[in-house]
């Protein structure tokens, strides 16, 4: 079953698992691209862009660390 949030809801909560893992994200793909910053920074976004786009379908955001 997918959840349904309203933009402002859906907004908020992406804010602020963005706040809350952004930098741990950073970091995982900046290890796993052999310290590569630039591509770090694009992997981030990649998948940020990817969580925002399936919120919908998230059932657990308690489980959302392991997700990303």
């Amino acid at each position: 079953m997918a959840n349904h949030y309203s933009k402002n809801e859906k907004d908020d909560i992406f804010n602020r698992i963005v706040k809350t893992y952004y930098n741990a994200v950073c970091f995982y793909c900046y290890k796993k691209l052999h310290n590569n910053s630039g591509e770090a920074k694009d992997c981030t976004q990649d998948v940020f862009c990817t969580l925002y786009k399936m919120m919908d379908e998230l059932r657990d955001f308690n489980k959302i660390k392991k997700w990303l």
